[in-house]
This record gives C-alpha cells, structure tokens and sequence, in this order.
C-alpha cells in the first residue's frame, strides 16, 4: 500500500510540474500575443492610411491627366502612386506573416 501511495505522489508531482511549466509557458505566451495583434492592427492601420493616400492620389491624377500642361505633375504622381502600391502589398505580406506567425506561436 505504502508502495503504491509513493508512486501515486510521484505521478501527481509530475504532473503538478507540467501543470505548472503550461501555465508558465501561456504567461510567456501571453505578451508575444497582444505584441503581435498590436503589431497586426499597427499594420492596418498603416495599410487604411496608405490606401487613402493612394485614392487621393488617384483622383488627383485623373485631375492632372486632365491637364496637358501638368504632365510632370502626373509623372510623378503615377511614380508615387507605384511605391505606395508597392508599399502597400509589402505590408499586407507582412501582415499575412504575422497573423502566420501568431498562429504558430498559439499552436
């Protein structure tokens, strides 16, 4: 009987041991989550403010084509129109990778 009360304690220190190295890891777990949904909603929120600028420097072009005479104007708007799509796609990559990598890190 004695036997069989040690290997019972042994198996519940175990697993009060495990039990407490989980809840350790979701602690740890914890503030690289809310840092990557910051990280996420950091990057919407540049991704909505680039997308604006780049409606508004589409209506200006459309306005500048217009316009013969602002055909540098429109050159190089359509150059910084290019850089913020491009700027744009980079950052919804890394969102993509982000949201990616939170799922990796919560399995």
């Amino acid at each position: 009987m004695s036997k069989e009360l040690l290997e019972l304690n042994q198996a519940l220190t175990l697993k009060e041991a495990l039990a407490w190295k989980l809840s350790q890891s979701d602690r740890q777990l914890e503030p690289i989550q809310c840092q990557s949904k910051n990280n996420i909603q950091n990057l919407e929120g540049e991704v909505a403010k680039l997308q604006k600028e780049k409606e508004d420097l589409v209506l200006t072009l459309q306005m500048t084509k217009k316009e013969v005479t602002q055909a540098k104007l429109s050159k190089h708007l359509q150059t910084h129109l290019q850089k913020l799509e491009e700027e744009i796609s980079e950052l919804k990559k890394l969102k993509e990778q982000r949201k990616l990598l939170k799922m990796k890190i919560i399995q």
